[in-house]
C-alpha cells in the first residue's frame, strides 16, 4: 500500500549498510536557543555479525568496518541546568543503526563514496541517550527531501544532564 508521502515509503528501503557503533562529541551555548558544534565517527558494516573481532572497539580491531566522519556546526533548542551543554559518547558504549535509501538515490543500493560529502545531523538527546539522524548530501543550499540516503543511529551518552534538539550542517569524510 502506498502512502501520501513518498518521501517516507523511500526511507523503508534500508540499505546494505549497518552503522555498527559510533563515538562523538557535541558542545553548546545558550539558554532554550543553542549554538553547537559536533564531531562524531560513525562506524559502517555490511555483515552486522561479524564486525567485531576482539578484543572489542577498545583495542580498535574491526572486520569490514569503514568509518565516517562527521564534523559540522548548528543550532536548536535546549534545557539543562547550565549555559553550556557538553555530551560525549565511546565505541565502547551501546549504539547501533541503519542506512535507508533516499529519495534521491540513484540506483538500488548506496555505495561508501555516496555518505562522502556534505550532510546535515539532526541530533536529540536526553541526559543518557540521544538519537542521530543524518541526511546524506544536504548542504547548506539543501532540502531534506534531496537525500542520498538517511542514516538512523540511536545509543548512550554522558554528559550534563538535560534535553535538547540540534540541527548540525558539516561535511563527511
Amino acid at each position: 500500500m502506498s502512502s501520501a508521502f513518498p518521501f517516507r515509503d523511500t526511507l523503508r528501503r534500508p540499505t546494505s549498510w549497518h552503522v555498527f557503533t559510533s563515538s562523538g562529541e557535541t558542545a553548546a551555548v545558550g539558554s532554550i536557543v543553542e549554538v553547537g558544534v559536533v564531531h562524531g565517527d560513525f562506524y559502517l558494516t555490511q555483515t552486522p555479525s561479524t564486525a567485531r573481532v576482539a578484543p572489542g572497539p577498545g583495542g580498535g580491531n574491526y572486520a569490514n568496518v569503514t568509518r565516517l566522519r562527521f564534523t559540522g556546526a548548528g543550532a536548536g533548542v535546549g534545557l539543562g541546568p547550565l549555559l553550556v551543554d557538553f555530551s560525549a559518547s565511546a565505541t565502547d558504549m551501546p549504539s547501533g543503526g541503519r542506512i535507508y535509501c533516499g529519495p534521491s538515490l540513484k540506483g538500488s543500493d548506496v555505495k561508501i563514496e555516496d555518505l562522502r560529502g556534505w550532510c546535515t545531523m539532526d541530533a536529540y538527546s536526553a541526559t543518557a541517550w540521544a538519537y542521530t539522524v543524518l541526511y546524506f548530501g544536504v548542504g547548506p543550499s539543501g532540502f531534506l527531501p534531496s537525500a542520498i540516503a538517511v542514516g538512523v543511529v540511536k545509543g548512550n551518552q554522558v554528559g550534563i544532564p538535560g534535553l535538547s534538539a540540534m540541527q548540525f550542517i558539516g561535511r563527511i569524510r
